[in-house]
């Protein structure tokens, strides 16, 4: 990790914010970079104010993380009826800023004004209730994932930006080694994670769909299929050892009471 001095010296060369900058080194864990406008989604809840910037991008993290756990609660059967009425903001004051409070609070607002779907209790049957939930809830990995690229993607375009200004200046021999390079080190590690991760998730919500099928009658070996694919990933992994619990897990695929009710 660079040092907070030389992240300093980089923020300042880039007109950046010491702050930002810090997190982005890894100085300051949990803050929200900067990155381009997410793209859209099926759920359509994002408003135009929120088109860019530090804004746009937690509030995509905030919406993806809301409803991950909402979704994830949908799928094993313990999300309840009245879950809008009980969805809060998580943010505080005390730890982040009055904005960040504000974007969080409406994320949690757009949430809770969304169309009642299919994957919701006792809304639909359970075929049309599990492919809706697929939907949902691959669209938010991928939208998490998406937002998070778009940050390391920024940071590339700086980190090359950088190298060129050190080089006009003429410091890039003292820069290069103590600033530039840990930077794209860290940048690399935590971009192949990021991705990784995003592919272990995908591909879990791929299994539990198909070990949804399954448990509703269809003749489908989900753990073969999933067991393959994590047999493709690194050893290295703690995810890898995540998903082959879940092969030996009886109610991983199991179907929701309030999916099958209307079947009995």
């Amino acid at each position: 990790m660079p040092s907070a001095k030389a992240v300093k010296r980089l923020a300042a060369a880039l007109g950046r914010s010491e702050a930002e900058a810090l997190a982005a080194a890894g100085h300051a864990p949990g803050t929200i970079h900067a990155a381009s406008s997410p793209r859209s989604d099926p759920f359509n809840i994002r408003p135009t104010d929120l088109r860019g910037g530090l804004r746009g991008h937690y509030y995509t993290a905030a919406k993806t993380r809301y409803l991950d756990r909402i979704l994830k609660g949908a799928r094993e059967g313990s999300l309840p009826i009245a879950w809008r009425d009980e969805l809060v903001p998580i943010t505080e004051e005390s730890w982040s800023s009055s904005t960040l409070v504000e974007v969080d609070a409406l994320a949690v607002a757009d949430i809770q004004s969304l169309p009642v779907a299919a994957w919701e209790p006792f809304q639909a049957e359970w075929r049309p209730a599990l492919e809706s939930w697929y939907v949902a809830a691959r669209t938010i990995v991928s939208e998490n994932y998406i937002n998070t690229i778009r940050d390391f993607l920024d940071q590339i375009i700086d980190g090359d930006r950088l190298v060129a200004i050190f080089a006009r200046e003429g410091r890039l021999v003292e820069e290069i080694t103590e600033g530039i390079t840990p930077l794209d080190v860290r940048r690399d590690s935590n971009r192949t994670n990021y991705e990784m991760m995003y592919v272990a998730d995908r591909t879990r919500l791929t299994a539990s769909y198909l070990a949804g099928l399954a448990a509703g009658g269809l003749d489908i070996d989900w753990r073969s299929w999933y067991s393959s694919q994590i047999e493709s990933w690194p050893d290295d992994r703690s995810y890898k050892l995540s998903a082959r619990l879940a092969l030996t897990n009886p109610d991983f695929g199991r179907l929701p009471e309030y999916w099958t009710a209307a079947d009995q």
